[in-house]
């Protein structure tokens, strides 16, 4: 060595070795605590993704199913009441609405209500087919004899039963709500809240 030195190992200047590698620990396990933090959250929003996934699948389930349902009601039932209410004659009147009144008593939708959590005056079944089904009496009866003048006021009756205003100018129908799904009303209800409070805690995730 120049000068006789000699020179000292990099542990003596004041930066021991043992210093350098427990810094290098404390690095990688900070680092590794911090990848750890990272994989933890992406793990949160993936099971957040997993579970919204099911319910949101099944939302979309209950609404085609509903209005499959209201489909096959409006061509079975309700667009022949309509016809009912819009026919010319008593004759075309009583054929259309005894098409409407085999579907129910078919499908026993004869009795009961359509509500859920509250009883409404206009979700009574019962009522509901007892009318349409007296109306159909009437006319029946009116089918067996001559034609008379005021058989116009028994039409614009009836009308009066099977339609009512559904806001901008126009009618609807008269059925009780949700009778398209009767009596299965409870279950579609409690398929659409279970679901949308499943998708409420899984966006709760992220």
């Amino acid at each position: 060595m120049p000068g006789g030195r000699h020179t000292a190992p990099a542990s003596a200047k004041g930066f021991p070795c043992e210093c350098r590698v427990d810094f290098i620990r404390n690095h990688k396990s900070h680092r590794k605590r911090i990848t750890m933090e990272r994989n933890k959250q992406l793990d949160n929003e993936t099971l957040g993704c997993f579970i919204g996934f099911f319910p949101l699948l099944s939302l979309v389930g209950w609404g085609i199913s509903m209005w499959r349902a209201d489909a096959a009601f409006e061509e079975n039932c309700g667009g022949h009441l309509e016809r009912a209410a819009n026919a010319s004659t008593i004759e075309i009147a009583a054929t259309e609405l005894q098409i409407a009144v085999l579907y129910l008593e078919k499908n026993n939708i004869t009795s009961g209500k359509t509500s859920v959590f509250f009883t409404l005056t206009g979700d009574d079944v019962g009522y509901w087919y007892k009318n349409l089904k007296a109306a159909l009496g009437e006319l029946q009866a009116m089918e067996l004899r001559p034609a008379r003048l005021e058989d116009s006021n028994v039409l614009i009756n009836l009308r009066q039963i099977l339609l009512k205003s559904g806001g901008f100018g126009g009618e609807r129908i008269v059925v009780p709500e949700g009778i398209s799904v009767f009596p299965n009303n409870k279950k579609y209800a409690w398929w659409a809240i279970i679901s949308l409070a499943i998708i409420v805690i899984a966006l709760m995730h992220f």
